[in-house]
């Protein structure tokens, strides 16, 4: 059975972006990436859960894609599927408890070092080693729809230049309800 991370350099090994492999050796060599949780609490908390929240996503948005009939780069879908959310690189820490051992309710603490803002602080992270297209910056701003305050401002505007940035809103966020808690459970 493949792991995670023979799963995901198989999907970057075909990404064909300048400064990818440099993108992808600083998310192995000076990130948390591959073993940090997705989220404190809500979905995959543990250890390598925003790796597994990024293939969950990449698979996800591929089948919305299929289902609408969306064509879109193989470069883009993987782009934005595995690191769109790389603001949570070192975002999460242990919930140690007074008495020295991790919280089993709560294991993770969120830990703000730089409040940039959860899309902007992707895309910043991101465009130190790559160039995104218009259509990616969008997708992955937006990811997170209709529970980022500002969406609603844009939403018409996202909906008429890149209605697949609200497919990706829609993998992102199915996948946190089903896919990310039943992987979880396993």
């Amino acid at each position: 059975m493949e792991t995670n991370i023979e799963i995901f350099n198989t999907i970057t090994k075909s990404i064909e972006r300048p400064g990818v492999e440099t993108l992808i050796k600083h998310l192995k060599d000076d990130t948390d990436y591959f073993k940090a949780p997705a989220s404190t609490r809500f979905h995959l908390n543990v250890p390598g859960g925003l790796l597994q929240h990024s293939l969950n996503v990449y698979h996800k948005f591929h089948k919305l894609l299929d289902l609408h009939d969306v064509h879109l780069k193989y470069d883009t879908i993987a782009i934005v599927s595995l690191f769109h959310d790389l603001c949570k690189i070192y975002l999460y820490k242990p919930n140690i408890l007074k008495s020295g051992l991790k919280s089993e309710a709560k294991p993770y603490i969120h830990d703000e070092l730089f409040p940039l803002g959860h899309g902007e602080k992707s895309l910043s992270r991101i465009r130190d080693f790559i160039s995104l297209t218009p259509r990616e910056e969008i997708m992955i701003r937006w990811h997170m729809g209709l529970f980022d305050r500002e969406f609603m401002k844009y939403s018409d505007k996202i909906k008429d230049l890149y209605p697949e940035a609200i497919l990706f809103h829609m993998a992102d966020w199915s996948v946190s309800i089903f896919e990310d808690t039943y992987t979880k459970q396993k």
